[in-house]
């Protein structure tokens, strides 16, 4: 939840692809957006549906959006410095 997201903030920072679109900073915001958003709730549905451990989905599922109180307004922040 930090690793992945810091890593594309550094590879957008660095290469200057925001230069090429009219409106390339807020098109990289959303892709980042979307590369911190929380495991898929779907993942559960279809654990559940399976049969194969409903719970541990589940728990990674809390988990990863309690986390995301924490991580997606901190890498907005590094995004926007």
């Amino acid at each position: 939840m930090i690793l992945i997201p810091g890593t594309v903030i550094l590879a957008m920072k660095l290469s200057g692809i925001a230069a090429l679109a009219t409106d390339g900073r807020t098109v990289l915001f959303i892709s980042l957006l979307a590369c911190m958003t929380p495991t898929a709730t779907s993942v559960t549905q279809m654990a559940q549906f399976y049969n194969s451990e409903p719970g541990y989905a589940t728990a990674i599922n809390t988990v990863t959006t309690m986390m995301c109180l924490v991580t997606m307004p901190l890498m907005t922040l590094l995004y926007e410095l």
